[in-house]
């Protein structure tokens, strides 16, 4: 659509016509996409495991360290620490959060080349633009006869 600045209509007939040539590469298409998610998901879901127990060992060790200091401190359940038990809390979601982004980049940035390149093979003016042809070549004549050094 945006390549020949086509609306939502007319870019929706140009691939539906495009999918009627191609109909069996296109659902192999689909069906390959939601192998990957699913994969994805799979693996995602066990790296976040990981990085959930990875995070827990230490931060779940001072909790508790902090708990039993606080109470042979003679420290109660106040208002005080409810909200310092909420803010770490939140201090470990974060810190969750930013390392399963940093895991999920790779895919984040497959899904989408995945599909263009899949497109690119049968939109030439999409393949024009992932695959520019090389620059020209530069005179390979020598520039100045005399030698360096």
């Amino acid at each position: 659509m945006a390549l020949e600045n086509l609306s939502a209509f007319d870019g929706w007939a140009k691939l539906i016509k495009m999918l009627e040539n191609e109909k069996v590469r296109y659902a192999g298409y689909a069906g390959m996409k939601l192998v990957l998610a699913m994969g994805a998901a799979i693996a995602v879901g066990i790296v976040a495991l990981i990085l959930i127990l990875v995070l827990l060992v230490p931060i779940g060790g001072l909790g508790v360290l902090s708990i039993l200091v606080g109470q042979v401190a003679g420290l109660t359940w106040n208002v005080f620490t409810i909200t310092l038990a909420i803010v770490a809390g939140c201090i470990f979601l974060l810190v969750f959060l930013y390392g399963m982004s940093l895991i999920s980049v790779p895919l984040i940035v497959f899904f989408p080349a995945y599909s263009m390149h899949f497109f690119a093979a049968r939109y030439p003016l999409l393949a024009n633009l992932l695959y520019p042809p090389p620059p020209p070549l530069a005179p390979s004549g020598p520039l100045d006869s005399e030698p360096i050094g």
